[in-house]
């Protein structure tokens, strides 16, 4: 019993000494969200690696678009170091997978070396925590939308400050779309309000 109990913590300790450390800043996050990834990949094929990149994929939304070809990633999935075998990577789910919020539940992860000669073992999966509804004057949902997503717009006079608003009662909305870039896509559109 006691060689049988030996054998069993020799082999957790050397599954500890070998597991990489991951955190993430903010620690909860949602796909809208900007996180910061922090890992160290201390005991791995990684370790003392002079650069490292990052192998990023969804189990609902699959591969993000870093994941060009093993054999050569791209500058867009570079970590940054920030210790001996410390690396971050700073992404926002939407904005790097071009897909509404509802489509994310959660992540995985590796890093690798350019080339693909040697990578961490598979990291998460990591959920991505739900959207909490945030009882504003003028509320637009979700922020992010598909061209199959139904867009929300709520104007609640409760949270109005100021007299004018609080007498608002809008009979029309006007509609204006614009790209991750600030430039108007097609034409402001007026249409009225459902009560």
């Amino acid at each position: 019993m006691k060689k049988l109990f030996n054998l069993i913590l020799m082999i957790t300790a050397g599954v500890v000494a070998n597991a990489q450390v991951v955190t993430f800043t903010p620690a909860t996050f949602t796909a809208e969200d900007q996180v910061t990834i922090n890992i160290d990949v201390t005991g791995t094929g990684m370790a003392g690696a002079t650069e490292a990149y990052m192998w990023l994929w969804g189990d609902v939304v699959g591969d993000s678009p870093l994941n060009t070809a093993w054999t050569n990633s791209p500058a867009t999935a570079q970590l940054t170091n920030v210790g001996t075998n410390k690396w971050k990577f700073t992404f926002t789910a939407i904005t790097m997978w071009g897909r509404p919020p509802a489509d994310f539940k959660n992540f995985r992860f590796l890093v690798k070396k350019k080339d693909g000669s040697a990578q961490t073992p598979d990291q998460g999966p990591f959920n991505f925590d739900p959207l909490v509804f945030t009882p504003t004057m003028l509320r637009v949902f979700p922020l992010v939308v598909g061209n199959d997503d139904m867009v929300t717009l709520n104007f609640d006079k409760a949270y109005a400050v100021t007299p004018d608003e609080q007498r608002m009662t809008p009979t029309t909305v006007t509609i204006t779309m614009y790209d991750d870039l600030g430039a108007m896509v097609g034409t402001a559109q007026t249409v009225a309000v459902a009560r």
